[in-house]
């Protein structure tokens, strides 16, 4: 640590240094459109605000529960399960925000340095340091406002939050572009095949149940020329690869895709590889551009099974897949609308529902094959990859412009922290351009 640093307690640089609301919550809830967003551990992932399974509470309850509401820029720590010590900061803007079994620090200055500091692998070592408890273990709150944080002066706390967020910005940016062409390619996919407002329709011939000739939007009316068939006559699939622990590497062998591969609101994850080595058969085996499905769920959210993703390329020759995914292969269709279709249906709720379980859901992947499904006409299929084979590349590129971002960011963040890399000399400009992209992106 740089000898000039000086040493202050997380008490001493905080306002407040706090836990979220303990006890029931769940009796509070309400709809998004009368509530006050609740941050809970679900919420808190490392460097990120998860606001995609955000509860609601009644705002009576909010204004109740006072010594837990948030700021903005508060620092949100996970005190209590496996992924206690997961650390984010509430963005700003975010307006009336509670919090329950969270602890929270509301630093007096607004560098940004504390949020990255409990990020770094010395903030998360302190943190784990003050677990007690078995496997799910509670990080000791008391102890939390004492810690020794070795600190910079303002200023250079200013810097090393303004390069290392600069990083975040992009990848956030980036994100938003995902998101956006996600949507994009989503809302083509409801109009054509869930509207039937696909080009030529009104020239269309529509059939009724009975096959009579019905006007468009005539309840359950679908295309002349469009199945509605079990999909086992679209689809197979291929079971992944059962494993032990024995077999698993942390850096070599061949890549497995697991459950950490599948966000939770479909698409893929390029930081949940897992790395295998062992026996297995070509089943086993995924390659760029295949779909794989989560049949099993062991998130607290139950929001994973039924999920799919689309293996980018990642420049990995071949990939192996776990026990808890599917390979899905479509018998004539084309691959990309498959994908989309098991992305965008709505299908994985119907499928989540089969599943069964107490701590772990499961899905019988058999039963995927039996569920019926309007299946498009071929041409049709072929002519909708055309327009969104691009948005797909698309999102790929910005996927992979952000691990490299990620993986840079994650090498400076602790030496920047522990002061090895000065930052005592460097000018804003060159803060600025710390993160910039070097290269454009294609369309």
């Amino acid at each position: 640590m740089n000898n000039n640093w000086k040493e202050f307690s997380l008490g001493e640089l905080c306002e407040r240094v706090s836990v979220g609301h303990v006890g029931p919550t769940s009796i509070f809830f309400t709809d998004k459109k009368n509530g006050i967003p609740l941050i809970r551990s679900m919420n808190v992932k490392p460097g990120e605000f998860r606001q995609h399974v955000m509860a609601y509470i009644t705002k009576e309850f909010h204004n109740k529960l006072k010594k837990s509401q948030l700021k903005s820029e508060d620092i949100l720590i996970v005190r209590v399960g496996a992924n206690r010590g997961d650390c984010c900061t509430v963005p700003k803007g975010i307006g009336e925000i509670n919090c329950a079994n969270i602890v929270f620090a509301r630093p007096k200055n607004k560098s940004g340095y504390l949020g990255y500091f409990f990020r770094s692998p010395i903030g998360q070592g302190i943190l784990q340091s003050l677990s007690t408890g078995a496997a799910q273990g509670v990080i000791n709150t008391g102890s939390i406002e004492n810690i020794k944080i070795p600190m910079p002066n303002y200023e250079n706390q200013k810097k090393i939050a303004t390069i290392l967020s600069a990083y975040d910005d992009l990848i956030e940016n980036n994100n938003q572009r995902i998101t956006l062409l996600e949507e994009m390619a989503e809302e083509i996919y409801k109009e054509w095949f869930v509207r039937f407002r696909f080009p030529g329709y009104k020239e269309a011939v529509f059939l009724d149940k009975e096959g009579n000739k019905v006007a468009h939007g005539t309840k359950g009316a679908i295309p002349e020329g469009w199945e509605n068939t079990q999909l086992k006559n679209h689809i197979e699939y291929y079971r992944g690869k059962s494993y032990s622990s024995a077999e698993l590497r942390d850096d070599e062998g061949l890549a497995m895709l697991n459950l950490k591969n599948v966000n939770r609101q479909g698409g893929f994850r390029r930081d949940g590889l897992k790395y295998f080595e062992g026996k297995y058969n070509p089943n086993n085996e995924a390659y760029s551009g295949d779909i794989i499905m989560a049949v099993t769920d062991m998130t607290q959210e139950r929001e994973i099974v039924g999920r799919v993703a689309r293996v980018p390329d990642m420049g990995i020759d071949k990939f192996i897949i776990s026990m808890d995914l599917i390979r899905i292969e479509p018998i004539k269709l084309p691959k990309l609308f498959t994908y989309c279709f098991f992305r965008f249906s709505g299908i994985g709720y119907q499928l989540k529902e089969f599943a069964n379980g107490a701590n772990v859901l499961h899905l019988t992947p058999s039963l995927i094959e039996f569920q019926k499904a309007i299946i498009p006409a071929i041409e049709i299929c072929k002519d909708f990859e055309k327009i969104v084979e691009p948005m797909i590349t698309e999102i790929d590129l910005l996927n992979n412009k952000n691990q490299i971002l990620q993986e840079t960011r994650d090498l400076l963040l602790p030496r920047l922290i522990s002061g090895k890399l000065s930052v005592e000399e460097l000018e804003v400009e060159e803060m600025n351009m710390a993160a910039e992209p070097q290269e454009k992106y294609s369309k």
